[in-house]
């Protein structure tokens, strides 16, 4: 018999080994996406930026900021260039918000593809323009819109929908900017949601500065690397018409200011996060990960096939009893060999309003139940007859006025009385739902 056993263990082992080996050979090396809006410049998931970066690259000269936007912007020779940022939130500080405002006025074009706008740059454009104005955004929850542009002369509208998975759709907060945006701006594209043809919701707005343009789109969600793939050509027109607003034929890709701490050395910030546990680190090593798995089937198959050899006969147990019945017999018979009705008296009417209560919602003081109101709205919703639940409400408060003198004891004739007035109660309510039961039996 031992014999038997190892040789099943290490079938099973094998079996498992196999499938596994199997399974990583055949779809370890299948690509996993992150639905979520990642927003990373050079990596590959659905909402980071990689293509875009790629055909800027591949059409434009291109040169990309990794350190302070101050230092590499051609601020006194701005003309045919173009700033770009591309993200959530641009961290500018102000000394880069005031290199970047420069920029724009000496005939630079200045793009800004956020859900928002840094209060750095907006302070600049303010002291520009001599008043304060107004850059707040707001958000419209749909699960589709059309995108388009007022410059084009078809009005071309490009389809978007906010994809969780490569079948799925699910809403998003698409940003906007609402009708009290300062005037001041040019508006120049627009969504509406699928359904409605009528409302339109600015997200494309630019601004004269100098010589130069602030442009500042609010739905970078558009031009992240889904819509922009092989398979989608809407996305890519209107990334074509996008870029047909702008002259410039140099553009300076924003990566440092992508987040608000930035490291001096580029390459430590672009390399894969330092994992923050033990586990992190072997499921991040193909190899490890493999392992790992191996050594987690074989502690099941040893737990099933050995500890089977090992387990203990159960022996069987008495079913338990239901002793509740033989509870309230003894209770009961204490109660009986006391003698005190006034006791079971209290008890039955704290039964009674309890059952009130759970059932029916009804909550009464002492003092109420001589109420008419108070007695007809729990006919109404017992269905009781008034009589029975009158009769039961004035003895009740009869009895306990009389037994609340120390002289006064009950006797077990007026206690059985008592009694049967509740328990009238109780058989109208059964006979109430055989009833309803009989009526929907008939129907």
């Amino acid at each position: 018999m031992k014999n038997n056993g190892l040789i099943i263990l290490f079938i099973a082992i094998f079996t498992v080994t196999t499938i596994l080996l199997f399974y990583f050979g055949n779809f370890g090396s299948q690509k996993k996406y992150n639905w979520t809006t990642t927003f990373k410049h050079d990596k590959d998931q659905p909402y980071d930026f990689s293509i875009l970066q790629q055909l800027l690259k591949e059409n434009y000269e291109f040169e990309r900021i990794d350190r302070n936007p101050a230092e590499k912007l051609p601020i006194d020779d701005a003309k045919n260039n173009a700033y770009f940022f591309i993200g959530g939130y641009p961290y500018h500080d102000q000394k880069t918000a005031e290199a970047i405002f420069n920029f724009a006025k000496n005939g630079g074009e200045v793009v800004l593809l956020t859900e928002s706008i840094p209060d750095s740059l907006v302070y600049f454009i303010s002291a520009y323009m001599n008043n304060e104005i107004f850059l707040q955004t707001d958000i419209r929850s749909s699960l589709a819109i059309n995108a388009s542009f007022r410059s084009q002369a078809d009005s071309k509208n490009y389809r978007f929908s906010y994809k969780t998975s490569a079948k799925d759709s699910s809403e998003f907060y698409w940003t906007y900017f609402p009708a009290e945006f300062n005037s001041a701006f040019t508006r120049y594209g627009s969504f509406k949601e699928k359904d409605n043809t009528n409302k339109q919701y600015i997200n494309f707005v630019g601004l004269k500065v100098g010589n130069g343009h602030v442009y500042w789109h609010s739905n970078p969600l558009l031009f992240t690397n889904l819509y922009l793939s092989k398979n989608n050509v809407n996305g890519f027109e209107h990334l074509n018409a996008f870029l047909g607003h702008f002259e410039a034929k140099k553009w300076y890709w924003d990566h440092a200011s992508v987040t608000a701490t930035r490291s001096k050395t580029p390459s430590v910030r672009d390399k894969a996060e330092k994992p923050r546990t033990s586990m992190q680190y072997i499921f991040s090593q193909p190899a490890l990960k493999f392992a790992w798995l191996i050594l987690l089937a074989m502690a099941v198959l040893y737990a099933l096939f050995g500890a089977k050899r090992r387990q203990q006969h159960i022996p069987i147990l008495e079913s338990n009893r239901n002793t509740s019945l033989e509870f309230i017999n003894t209770i009961g018979l204490l109660y009986f060999q006391q003698q005190d009705h006034k006791v079971i008296f209290e008890k039955i009417m704290q039964l009674f309003r309890a059952h009130l209560r759970r059932r029916y919602g009804l909550i009464f003081k002492d003092e109420e139940l001589q109420d008419d109101d108070k007695i007809k709205l729990t006919v109404k919703r017992t269905d009781v007859s008034e009589s029975i639940i009158r009769n039961i409400f004035s003895d009740y408060l009869e009895l306990k006025s009389k037994l609340i003198k120390n002289n006064v004891e009950m006797s077990a004739e007026t206690l059985n009385k008592f009694y049967q007035l509740v328990d009238n109660f109780y058989k109208a309510e059964i006979a109430r739902k055989h009833s309803a039961k009989n009526a929907q039996t008939t129907v």
